[in-house]
């Protein structure tokens, strides 16, 4: 099997995972068992394939073994709790990655086109934001649609700052807890396992684009 096969079957793996194993917010556990390949998805991801994340490539990769490692239950050199760890790293390396992904972004946080209502040249901060101008503008069109895809599939119920119900869809979702987690409210910001295979699923279909660039010859 060469590294594409690998990859289409990684994603479709972590696709299948994602709506029915992840924790809820507010709880943790560790990999669930059905994810069985994360060992292999370490074992594949390569810096050649990942020029998108250049010229930090190798800083990012690291952080994105830290944070499989942690769900694994592995990453404890400073006693972390690995709620603490999946939360923290986990909000920063996923928003890390899709602005690294999102050409209507520049390097400083601002965007270079006009994205909803949002300005040309305004700063984007928020992460609801940060999604639709990756939306807007990747041209990795196969993670949009899976994402998309998975947006459209989840909602969770929560409550409110205010106690009052809402419903949230997967992006509302992420954004609220990476929210919580900068204002130091972490015990309502874990997301337990959802950080982490959206990371994964991220870096697999970044490969699988540069892969397929290479095999047609574009730029």
């Amino acid at each position: 099997m060469d590294t594409s096969e690998q990859i289409d079957r990684l994603i479709a793996e972590v696709l299948e995972i994602i709506p029915s194993s992840t924790s809820g917010r507010g709880s943790f556990s560790i990999t669930p068992e059905a994810y069985k390949a994360q060992r292999e998805f370490l074992t594949i991801v390569d810096r050649q394939y990942l020029t998108a994340f250049k010229p930090d490539a190798d800083e990012i990769l690291s952080l994105v073994g830290l944070v499989n490692e942690g769900l694994r239950g592995r990453a404890m050199a400073f006693q972390t709790p690995l709620e603490t760890l999946s939360s923290v790293l986990g909000y920063v390396v996923l928003e890390m990655l899709i602005r690294r992904l999102t050409p209507a972004i520049d390097e400083w946080g601002y965007l270079l086109q006009p994205v909803g209502k949002l300005r040309q040249g305004q700063r984007v901060s928020r992460l609801k934001d940060v999604l639709d101008a990756f939306e807007d503008s990747t041209p990795l069109n196969d993670l949009k649609r899976d994402l998309q895809d998975l947006n459209s599939r989840m909602t969770s119920a929560e409550l409110d700052r205010f106690g009052e119900p809402e419903t949230l869809d997967l992006y509302g979702r992420i954004d609220k807890g990476r929210n919580l987690m900068l204002h130091g409210n972490l015990t309502h910001s874990f997301e337990g396992n959802l950080l982490v295979l959206l990371i994964d699923l991220i870096v697999l279909h970044a490969m699988k684009h540069e892969l397929r660039q290479n095999r047609t010859g574009s730029a």
